[in-house]
C-alpha cells in the first residue's frame, strides 16, 4: 500500500502521486469546511484539494498525472478552510519538487557542482565548462592553488553538511557526531 504521509511532504517527484493527512481543530469539522492547498513559486502555482478523512482531518493528494505537469523546484504553499462566509488559513510552508529521474536534469546539487568543479580542477583534468564556474567574485579558472584548496574545504565542508542532512531526514544518524567514551 502506498505510503500516506501524516504531515505534509518536504519533497516528492514530478509524476509521483503524494498523498497526506491534515489534522484540524475541532472547530473545523470537514462537513462544514473545504480544504484547499495552493502551491506557488515565481513561474507557477498549481493547487489541490482535501477529502474529508475523519470528522476533523483531510486526505489530500496530488494525482501522479497532475504532479507529471509540474516543473522542478522548490514551491510555497499555504493551505486554507473555507465555508460559504470564512477563510481560515490553518498551514504554511515548502516544498521541493525534484525532478523526474528520466528527464536528463543534472540532479546534483549547487554545493556539489562546485565540489565537483573544484576537485577537477585540483587534479588538472577540469572541462571549459569546470572552469567558468565562479565562486564569489573569481572564476575557477584564475584561482590560485591556495585559492583552489581554500574553496575546495569550504565546499567539501558544506557537502557533508548536506550528505548529514539527507541522512537525518530518512531518520538515519547524522555524519558530524563524534562519540566519546569516558573511563577510569
Amino acid at each position: 500500500m502506498p505510503e500516506i504521509y501524516q504531515y505534509e511532504p518536504a519533497s516528492f517527484r514530478v509524476g509521483d502521486t503524494v498523498k497526506w493527512i491534515l489534522d484540524v481543530s475541532s472547530d473545523f469539522s470537514t462537513s462544514e469546511y473545504t480544504l484547499t492547498y495552493t502551491f506557488f513559486n515565481s513561474s507557477s502555482s498549481f493547487t489541490a484539494q482535501g477529502e474529508a478523512y475523519t470528522e476533523y482531518s483531510y486526505l489530500i493528494t496530488i494525482s501522479a498525472s497532475d504532479s507529471s505537469k509540474l516543473t522542478a523546484g522548490e514551491y510555497s504553499y499555504v493551505a486554507q478552510l473555507s465555508n460559504d462566509e470564512d477563510v481560515y488559513t490553518v498551514s504554511t510552508g515548502t516544498v521541493t519538487v525534484l525532478p523526474a529521474p528520466a528527464s536528463g536534469v543534472d540532479g546534483r546539487s549547487h554545493v556539489k557542482k562546485v565540489l565537483d568543479a573544484l576537485e577537477a580542477a585540483i587534479e588538472g583534468r577540469a572541462t571549459r565548462t569546470d572552469l567558468e564556474y565562479q565562486i564569489g567574485d573569481k572564476r575557477i579558472r584564475h584561482m590560485s592553488a591556495g585559492e583552489l584548496y581554500q574553496a575546495w574545504r569550504k565546499y567539501k565542508s558544506l557537502y557533508e553538511q548536506e550528505l548529514s542532512a539527507e541522512r537525518v531526514a530518512k531518520g538515519l544518524k547524522p555524519l558530524n557526531k563524534i562519540y566519546t567514551r569516558f573511563s577510569r
